[in-house]
């Protein structure tokens, strides 16, 4: 059974004796549990309780930003590290200001930062945009970056994909994507699940 094609949704009715066959949140009970249990955790119980407020107080006034704005004041955090890629330059810089405009304290790195040649990653040419001698993103070095910076909270702003799944792997401090790069859409990939001629386009599904 997948969520994404249930029409009952009893997790949120807690109707149970309707589910259909499959339903994980009646039939693996377990894992659930495992899950509440982090709850006493303190920092994933605020993480939980900030959450809520921000959804509530701001539900379809605040724009993504002053969202992060609010979650991040409300958690306390003081030192906001922002991974970004090189194409999102002039975004990255608007958001800098912003920021530090909420008082908080904003460490950057760009995505060459350590100057990591892709023939170091043993990338052949043909996977570059003129040789293996040419600079490549580097999450890693990002987020090690990042993490001798002793952030609080990280901001991804931009990355590759699976240069986004490096950096979140190695960020020590709690990370949260503000920006998902998709150049053809102006970074907006949702938009290829609304349009009929992009869904056909890309996908054939009509």
């Amino acid at each position: 059974m997948q969520c994404s094609k249930c029409n009952n949704l009893v997790c949120s009715s807690r109707e149970y004796e309707k589910a259909p066959v499959g339903c994980p949140t009646v039939e693996k009970k377990e894992v659930f549990q495992e899950a509440r249990n982090k709850l006493e955790d303190p920092e994933i119980l605020k993480t939980s309780q900030v959450a809520a407020h921000v959804e509530v107080t701001g539900y379809m006034e605040w724009p993504r930003v002053q969202e992060l704005i609010v979650f991040a004041t409300k958690m306390g955090y003081k030192k906001l590290g922002m991974a970004f890629c090189v194409g999102l330059k002039e975004e990255a810089k608007v958001l800098t200001q912003i920021l530090e405009k909420n008082d908080f304290e904003v460490v950057t790195g760009i995505c060459t930062i350590g100057s990591l040649q892709k023939k170091e990653m043993e990338i052949p040419d043909q996977d570059t945009f003129t040789t293996a001698e040419e600079v490549g993103c580097n999450p890693i070095g990002q987020a090690y970056f990042l993490n001798s910076e002793k952030t609080d909270l990280n901001i991804v702003v931009g990355l590759c994909i699976g240069h986004d799944i490096n950096f979140i792997r190695h960020s020590e401090a709690p990370t949260t994507v503000l920006i998902v790069k998709d150049r053809v859409t102006t970074h907006n990939p949702v938009a290829v699940l609304y349009s009929r001629y992009y869904k056909n386009k890309y996908f054939n599904i009509d």
